[in-house]
């Protein structure tokens, strides 16, 4: 987690397979917008959005910068997906609850997360597309029994009707936030203890 002036920026990744609606996700977020025009996202899209939120770990309310990375699905782009996947905090793993063949591969995206991501790297699964009642191909007890398995937290959601897209970022958010937080008493005690010792010799 980096700082950007004041404030604390976290890097949030989206990853899951193409058509499953990443970007309008990332757009419904970070712009409150939805566009029924589909266009595949050509390696690595990005926006940023600042938001407060309570962190968990002091107890008190904090701004900080999301930085929300939207990455392309298809195969041949997973070279560069995985490069990124090396530096996020948290991410957000989507699937498209009209199709299942997505579903099925949130276990093969868990693997390539487990492969490259960084090993305390939280996780939210988001079930995408939940407006589509009349399509709907997989259950929701399925994608929770998903997310249990996994050990991660779990939404459905629908970038269409804004339905749990703020929750899903603000909960992964959080999950990052307090993570940094308690990991940086730490980091703190040691660059106190290289202080003291520089100081020392110098003198």
């Amino acid at each position: 987690m980096a700082e950007d002036g004041k404030f604390k920026s976290v890097k949030l990744l989206l990853i899951g397979d193409s058509g499953v609606g990443k970007t309008a996700i990332m757009l419904q977020f970070s712009e409150n917008t939805f566009s029924e025009t589909f266009i595949t996202t050509v390696g690595i899209d990005y926006k940023y959005k600042f938001v407060t939120i309570m962190n968990e770990a002091t107890g008190k309310e904090q701004k900080i910068r999301l930085e929300i990375w939207d990455t392309a699905g298809q195969e041949r782009f997973k070279a560069i997906t995985r490069s990124y996947l090396r530096g996020a905090e948290g991410l957000l793993l989507v699937y498209d609850i009209t199709d299942e063949i997505t579903f099925e591969n949130v276990k093969t995206w868990m693997a390539q997360i487990q492969q490259f991501a960084e090993k305390d790297c939280d996780k939210v699964l988001v079930g995408n597309k939940c407006d589509l009642k009349d399509s709907r191909k997989v259950e929701r007890s399925e994608g929770e029994g998903m997310a249990t398995t996994f050990g991660v937290h779990f939404y459905e959601a629908s970038a269409r009707s804004n339905l749990n897209i703020q929750e899903a970022f603000i909960d992964l958010a959080k999950q990052v936030l307090a993570r940094k937080t308690r990991a940086a008493p730490k980091d703190d005690k040691l660059d106190m203890n290289n202080h003291a010792k520089e100081k020392k010799g110098c003198c």
